[in-house]
């Protein structure tokens, strides 16, 4: 097996036991935020390639509620801004220190 399917392979694992709705943000979506799955995925990549063992014990960060925003929520929000380097570059690290406990 290529590095990268392992790497694909282990990322799809650990988001499936971690997730409890997979990359949809919400239990009944009907559709997968771009902003959000690459956030998560990428995130939790990183955070398995720096701690092979990781095992997120709070996910409570990742739960999305407009009317109590949090600082995920804020990431992810801002119409036309989402996929500026920068906003990108900060869910994704969010993401991944979130994972590892930072």
């Amino acid at each position: 097996m290529s590095k990268k399917r392992g790497e694909f392979e282990r990322v799809l694992e650990f988001v499936k036991k971690t997730f409890p709705y997979g990359f949809a943000k919400y239990k009944n979506s009907r559709g997968t935020s771009r902003p959000y799955f690459e956030s998560i995925a990428i995130g939790s990549l990183l955070a398995i390639r720096e701690d092979s063992r990781c095992t997120a014990k709070d996910i409570g960060w990742a739960n999305l509620d407009k009317n109590a925003p949090n600082d995920f929520y804020m990431l992810l929000s801002g119409r036309y801004h989402t996929h500026k380097p920068n906003k990108l570059r900060q869910r994704i690290e969010y993401v991944a220190n979130k994972l590892l406990g930072r």
